[in-house]
Order: C-alpha cells, then structure tokens, then sequence
C-alpha cells in the first residue's frame, strides 16, 4: 500500500547500517537512509539507530518503551536485511500497535528474491511503502502545514 500519511510524531528506525555489515551488494542503501535520517532531524523527529542481538529490533530492547516515551505512533523502517532484519522489525511494530512505513529504496537484502518476496508480498500486509524521496517529500509538506 503505498504511502497517505504521516502521524504527528513519526519515528525513523535504522536497522543495522553498521561498518561490517554494509558492503556490496547492499551498500547503495546507506544514502536514501542518510537522506531520511536528515529530514527526519531537521523536523525534530525522532531517528533511532539500531544495533541488536536476534533479528527484530523490538526483542529484548528497550526500543518500544523509547518510541511511546517520545510519543510515537508510527515507524519508518530502512536499513538491512530486508528478509531479516527489516521484515522482522516490521512484524514486531504491527504487532505493538504502530502504523509502518517502509522505505523500499532505503533497504536491501543479499537475496534479490528474498527483498523482492518482502517489498512485494509481505510488507504490504503490514504497513505502507514508499521511496525515501517520496517520505521526504511527505515530511516537508506536513511540516508546512503545522505552520500555517
């Protein structure tokens, strides 16, 4: 489903974009995550970089407790892997009650197969999708017309 709206507080969760993890053929993603963690910052919206012991971020973490303290309603999810590590976080953040949002272009798996299943299959079952250039897009309109 693609991409309609951003809450009032939105959250950015990167999920392993770490030196020794980020090489080819997934390097690419580290500047659309960049970008988002940009526009995020420069909102004042909350980016959490994650490193983590089992594949979701939400296991064993005190990420929940971080987002509802900050009064987070919705995650935009980016980073590696997308099977693992982003598919994973994402079942996790439907499951607490978040609306999701996941950057496709922020995002690669080593499987082509296996990060096309999760964009194409899976990830439409649990939130929205959209390119960082599209997030940011969105970001920057809602943020003009709080100010009016």
């Amino acid at each position: 489903m693609p991409l309609t709206t951003l809450d009032p507080t939105p959250a950015l969760v990167v999920i392993d974009l770490q030196k020794g993890i980020v090489a080819d053929p997934v390097a690419h993603v580290v500047a659309p995550a960049a970008s988002l963690a940009k526009s995020f910052r420069q909102h004042d919206l909350p980016v959490v970089l994650i490193t983590k012991r089992r594949r979701s971020a939400f296991h064993d973490t005190g990420l929940d407790t971080l987002l509802r303290d900050l009064g987070v309603t919705q995650v935009v999810l980016a980073g590696v892997s997308t099977s693992a590590g982003v598919e994973s976080t994402a079942r996790s953040a439907h499951d607490h009650g978040y609306h999701v949002v996941l950057a496709t272009d922020a995002m690669a798996d080593q499987d082509p197969d296996s990060h096309r299943h999760s964009i194409e299959r899976v990830f439409p079952k649990l939130g929205e999708t959209a390119t960082s250039t599209e997030i940011i897009g969105l970001l920057d309109r809602t943020a003009s017309q709080t100010r009016k």
